[in-house]
């Protein structure tokens, strides 16, 4: 990441040390989530080498231990949430109050 990325993701309130994921990247910009939950906007070309959607950014630098990490809890929230579904219809209730 960029030292104009580094300072954003800073003044938005996400302190050296901590993480932004790059949550998505459209038409060569890249949106990037704080651990506050704050979206910042930088250029594609801030990312550091090789970044894409659902990298995990520490210090400008790609962590691949987090990373993992969240795809192992997104994978188990899915296996969960699949254990519990019963494979029916969900039926919602539109008539407004």
């Amino acid at each position: 990441m960029g030292i104009a990325a580094v300072c954003l993701a800073v003044a938005s309130g996400c302190p050296e040390g901590r993480a932004v994921v790059v949550d998505r990247v459209e038409s060569g910009r890249a949106v990037l989530l704080t651990e506050r939950g704050a979206q910042l906007e930088v250029a594609e070309s801030q990312l550091p080498r090789g970044a894409g959607e659902g990298d995990v950014l520490v210090d400008g630098r790609v962590d691949e231990a987090r990373r993992a990490r969240q795809v192992r809890e997104v994978e188990d929230r899915r296996a969960r949430l699949s254990a519990q579904d019963d494979g029916k219809d969900i039926l919602l209730d539109v008539s407004g109050p």
